[in-house]
């Protein structure tokens, strides 16, 4: 309910007891629904098993997305953290996946088609919430809308703007045996895919 609000950015928790609402322009500390570690664990597992991640002992820091919600998340579980469970939810911003939506000047925009012109590797990165991935799904859309593009994830976050585009997400082991699946294996798979 908090990342509904009007400038919302991200809810995070250092522990059950310090929940903060990150806005556009403060932190808050809000009212934290988890009564002690268990309740936040519990509570983070069950996310994290709805979004098909594992988070437990064994693998006791993961995230992914929620589409329900459109929410971004990340937990940590007290065996690495002293403070107790940690998390983040973070709301997941729809585009219209348009590069005429970025801040970014004529000579910029000519650059950035250049490069992508040329296939130069590209480095984007930011802060959390900065806009790479959003940055990222525009290039794609504006410069391999018509091409074949295998897409590898450890979350699934870059939008679908193209029937030509395929999307593969790694896969976390499961409890009951199910080997996990990771962004090597996918790159095989990728290669043979092309």
């Amino acid at each position: 309910e908090h990342l509904r609000q009007s400038g919302a950015l991200e809810v995070v928790a250092n522990g059950p007891r310090d929940l903060f609402l990150i806005t556009t322009s403060a932190h808050i500390a809000i009212q934290s629904p988890f009564v002690n570690d268990g309740s936040m664990t519990e509570w983070l597992q069950d996310l994290a098993e709805l979004t098909g991640r594992r988070l437990d002992p064994v693998v006791p820091a993961n995230g992914g997305t929620y589409r329900p919600l459109n929410l971004r998340w990340h937990g940590v579980l007290a065996e690495i953290s002293p403070k107790g469970p940690a998390l983040s939810l973070r709301r997941l911003v729809a585009t219209s996946g348009e590069l005429d939506g970025f801040s970014i000047s004529v000579a910029q925009r000519a650059e950035l088609m250049r490069v992508l012109e040329q296939r130069t590797p590209l480095v984007i990165c930011g802060e959390t919430g900065s806009g790479k991935t959003t940055l990222l799904t525009a290039l794609m859309k504006e410069s391999a809308s018509n091409e074949r593009l295998v897409i590898l994830e450890r979350f699934p976050e870059i939008q679908d703007l193209s029937p030509r585009w395929l999307h593969l997400v790694e896969k976390d082991a499961t409890p009951d045996g199910v080997s996990e699946y990771t962004i090597d294996a996918l790159l095989q798979d990728a290669l043979r895919l092309r």
